[in-house]
């Protein structure tokens, strides 16, 4: 199993004219990550696990971690996209002085993630 996540990479794109990416849908990785979960799972039932019970749980807590993780990004990313062109306007910024200075720390770090995800794509 670990040897497939060898030549898994996530594609990050450009996102517009805003000096960020953005990941594009990892469904290859999705489904990769929901296989691997299913069949070390089915090894934590065997009879015969004994000898790799260890490996077998960390493998798992290592997957489910990345699940966890991809969902969590997936899930900011969705508010980001939301929120972008929203406070891309000059006129809501000098409306919601205190929301927007909040969004434009969120992005500088979002801006920073995303930079990093970019060259580092395994």
């Amino acid at each position: 199993m670990e040897g497939e996540w060898e030549d898994i990479n996530f594609d990050v794109m450009p996102y517009k004219e805003t000096g960020t990416f953005i990941l594009k849908s990892p469904d290859e990785a999705s489904q990769l990550l929901d296989d691997h979960i299913v069949m070390t799972q089915s090894m934590s039932f065997s009879p015969f696990k004994k000898a790799y019970e260890a490996r077998i749980s960390s493998w798992e807590n290592k997957l489910r971690m990345t699940q966890d993780v991809l969902d969590e990004w997936l899930l900011c990313q969705r508010s980001w996209l939301y929120l972008e062109p929203i406070f891309s306007s000059e006129d809501i910024n000098r409306q919601l002085p205190v929301e927007s200075k909040r969004y434009h720390t969120m992005e500088r770090l979002w801006i920073t993630i995303m930079k990093n995800a970019n060259e580092n794509r395994k």
